[in-house]
């Protein structure tokens, strides 16, 4: 079924959908038009977030089938980071833990950060540097050229989203201009959205280029006969 999906129609319809995500959430920031909060891009669990996390899992799932037809364990580690962004997306991972860190440790604000922005950093690190550590090893260890050039491509686009993510965020919260908070927070959001879409196009087109190959690695033990 995955086999017969039209590349170029399939992602024309994404872009064009984040597109209108984005119209619609500035209608509704600038004139309440639709009235409804799950229009807003920057809400949780809105209809565009709801949106990005079939995206997140529609990569995961990619990248395990990857590892399932070439065996390189990079593309495991790699399904298992997307794992882990769709989830922390999802059930507001880092947020929730954040907060009660913040509660039970009684963080306070230093130096004009939050406390809650310093245990969810702390947060992200303590599940972030096991995966990150698992796909380094696996990228030079288990995987072959091709597939560390996608190792790397991959690791790239996640750079680039998490600037998105948590860099322009931080500024997002910390601008004391009001008038610019919506642009900012549309400039923010809006990137995450066509990030995401760019990731999983990759991902994609390299699902389709393995299932067009008979892959073996090298570090598999062949059975003796």
């Amino acid at each position: 079924m995955l086999k017969n999906i039209k590349e170029g129609r399939l992602f024309s319809s994404i872009i064009l959908i984040t597109i209108a995500f984005i119209i619609v959430h500035l209608f509704h920031t600038y004139y309440n038009i639709p009235a409804s909060d799950m229009f807003d891009i920057e809400i949780d669990n809105s209809f565009s977030e709801i949106f990005l996390y079939v995206q997140e899992l529609a990569i995961a799932v990619l990248l395990f089938l990857i590892y399932r037809k070439s065996g390189f364990l990079v593309f495991l580690a790699w399904g298992l980071i997307f794992t882990y962004v769709l989830l922390d997306d999802s059930l507001l991972v880092h947020e929730r833990i954040g907060v009660w860190l913040v509660d039970r440790f009684g963080v306070e604000n230093n130096y004009g950060v939050r406390g809650r922005d310093i245990t969810e950093v702390a947060v992200q690190l303590a599940f972030g540097i096991p995966l990150i550590t698992f796909m380094g090893w696996a990228h030079l260890f288990r995987s072959d050229e091709k597939a560390r050039q996608i190792s790397i491509t991959l690791f790239f686009w996640l750079a680039l989203l998490v600037s998105f993510a948590i860099v322009l965020d931080w500024f997002h919260v910390k601008i004391m201009i009001i008038n610019l908070k919506p642009i900012l927070g549309t400039i923010e959001d809006g990137a995450e959205m066509f990030i995401l879409t760019g990731i999983l196009w990759y991902v994609f087109r390299q699902w389709k280029n393995y299932e067009a190959e008979i892959i073996r690695p090298d570090y598999v033990i062949k059975p003796k006969r």
